[in-house]
């Protein structure tokens, strides 16, 4: 089975809930580049990032990331930003470029994962592609 959330679907709830703009562009069926504009003395530019979902298993999903000189460290300081919030302790940075979510370490995913097996995440031009499994009773 599959769910399908579109990179439109995205932009807008991440621009509702941080009044941020991201943009989206495919690159290949685990890669996709995310862009945002940043402000440096006066003037905009937008910083692009690569993100490549390496493995999925049932609980986690493993990700790598680059994008040019200083992304390490923007996103070194988005996890340190990001440590007191809620949800937290689901983002573990791994090696110099790797990322691992926890979704067992979320309740409401939890629960959804002893219902179903997560099988891939993978991506086209329009969307983000999740693919599952319904685990038998």
């Amino acid at each position: 089975m599959q769910f399908r959330i579109s990179y439109l679907e995205i932009q807008s709830l991440i621009y509702r809930k941080t009044d941020k703009s991201i943009l989206f562009s495919y690159d290949s069926p685990h890669s996709v580049r995310v862009g945002y504009d940043v402000t440096v003395l006066f003037k905009s530019t937008t910083v692009g990032l690569d993100i490549t979902v390496e493995r999925v298993d049932n609980t986690a999903v493993y990700l790598s990331y680059g994008g040019g000189m200083g992304i390490q460290f923007m996103v070194k300081q988005a996890l340190e930003h990001a440590k007191n919030q809620p949800g937290a302790d689901m983002l573990e940075a791994v090696d110099d470029n790797g990322l691992i979510f926890h979704l067992d370490k979320n309740p409401q995913l939890q629960q959804l994962l002893e219902h179903i097996t997560l099988q891939d995440i993978r991506f086209d031009e329009h969307d983000v592609i999740i693919e599952f499994t319904a685990k038998t009773v």
